[in-house]
């Protein structure tokens, strides 16, 4: 099983493949969201893009959804309401940008 490790949290995490991200980071107690986005998400429905986040090794998660796609979430930047675990071969490192839309160029601070 793979570990995925949400860096601005300092909290590590054994999932299984197809694992949602949203939901591993909030099982953890890991917030996702920052400032008024706490309040103003779409809960997971891939709508709002507030959950972005800059996961390595992009390989590591399954490809982008249609929704992420139109919110330019390719590569290591996914929304993690939608991204999954691919499979158990890698192990996943998940930070949390600064912004409104996590699309800062700073990590998040805790």
């Amino acid at each position: 099983m793979p570990n995925v490790t949400f860096v601005n949290a300092g909290k590590t995490v054994r999932v299984g493949a197809l694992s949602n991200l949203r939901r591993v980071a909030l099982g953890a107690g890991v917030p996702l969201y920052n400032g008024l986005a706490k309040l103003a998400n779409c809960r997971g429905a891939g709508t709002c893009g507030t959950c972005r986040v800059h996961v390595e090794p992009a390989e590591g998660l399954t490809p982008p959804t249609l929704r992420e796609k139109a919110r330019g979430c390719t590569g290591p930047y996914r929304l993690a309401c939608q991204a999954q675990v691919a499979s158990e071969r890698h192990d996943l490192v998940v930070t949390k940008m600064e912004g409104f839309l996590g699309k800062g160029k700073q990590p998040q601070a805790s």
